[in-house]
């Protein structure tokens, strides 16, 4: 909160009346304030419960006015919300979406209604569950126009506790005829009901992004030729490839099976047939893509796609 002195003489604030219990306004008193001048104060609220606030700070000081009033409004809730991980994907490939609960107080059963954009294909019979809903059972119907219903629930006296993790896995194949850009799965008609069967749902703090990037079709280019060996191998491996000179220097990305980049590394002046050595063995376990090509766009095009397995 900036507090100005618009007035022809000096400004003197003497005291500030509010409840400190809830909020925090450090203004050291008496403050002067010459003509013009300011000072900013950080005004800190901590909430303990649920509910709203409705705080006046009283400002008292020499002006004719004598005081002024500043007002605090907030909605304190306490967060329990879905989201959509971001992931990054690419044209004609199928990933695995993570959907996460955000939840703040222990969760008995969810429900909720997911709209898939046009241009995802989703698979409802192979999603899969976490080791989060053990013990939990996950129904999902259509609703038609993309649009699904997920119910999660337990006949036992388990009950999900507090954190932020992925509970589902969406499975998804994008299609050739998507468009570049950032989609969103949205969620609505959300209901996290609690120990006691309450609905304590809450908005979300923040909502997750498909980011479609680039196609991997390789058809309209020459691909650069490559073999990896060995493959599977614990991290480290070696990647033969024969590059044209006119394509320049190579640049070579990984990504998992999310679609995130996760190592990338560029090589200069290494055209015709050569080779290099990948050490990833600080990666995890698992399968990732490996795309190698022309440095000249700087990563824009890709021309070839390989698999690699850490094991």
């Amino acid at each position: 909160i900036t507090l100005t002195n618009t007035g022809a003489a000096s400004l003197i604030i003497d005291e500030l009346v509010f409840d400190s219990s809830k909020l925090s306004f450090p203004l050291e008193v008496p403050t002067t304030l010459e003509v013009n001048e300011s000072v900013t104060v950080v005004l800190e609220y901590a909430p303990i419960q649920i509910g709203s606030l409705n705080e006046n700070i009283s400002i008292r000081n020499n002006s004719p006015e004598e005081q002024q009033i500043i007002n605090v409004l907030a909605n304190v809730f306490s967060p329990n919300y879905l989201s959509i991980s971001d992931t990054n994907v690419f044209k004609g490939n199928s990933y695995e979406i993570p959907l996460n609960l955000v939840n703040n107080e222990n969760i008995r059963a969810i429900q909720y209604d997911l709209n898939i954009p046009e241009g995802f294909i989703f698979d409802l019979d192979n999603v899969v569950e976490t080791s989060i809903l053990n013990n939990f059972t996950t129904s999902i119907s259509s609703l038609g126009n993309n649009n699904y219903r997920f119910i999660i629930y337990t006949v036992s006296n388990d009950f999900i506790i507090s954190g932020d993790e992925t509970i589902l896995t969406l499975p998804i194949f994008v299609e050739n005829t998507i468009d570049l850009g950032q989609y969103t799965f949205e969620i609505s008609n959300v209901v996290l009901s609690s120990e006691s069967n309450q609905n304590i749902s809450s908005e979300a703090l923040r909502i997750g992004y498909v980011n479609v990037e680039s196609s991997l079709s390789i058809s309209e280019f020459e691909k650069i030729k490559v073999n990896i060996f060995p493959n599977p191998s614990s991290g480290n491996f070696t990647v033969q490839y024969y590059l044209p000179e006119q394509e320049g220097d190579l640049l070579v990305k990984v990504y998992d099976i999310l679609g995130r980049l996760v190592w990338n590394e560029g090589f200069e002046k290494l055209e015709g047939l050569s080779e290099i050595q990948l050490n990833l063995s600080s990666l995890k376990k698992g399968n990732y893509i490996l795309m190698i090509g022309a440095r000249k766009d700087y990563g824009k095009r890709f021309e070839t796609m390989k698999r690699l397995i850490i094991k």
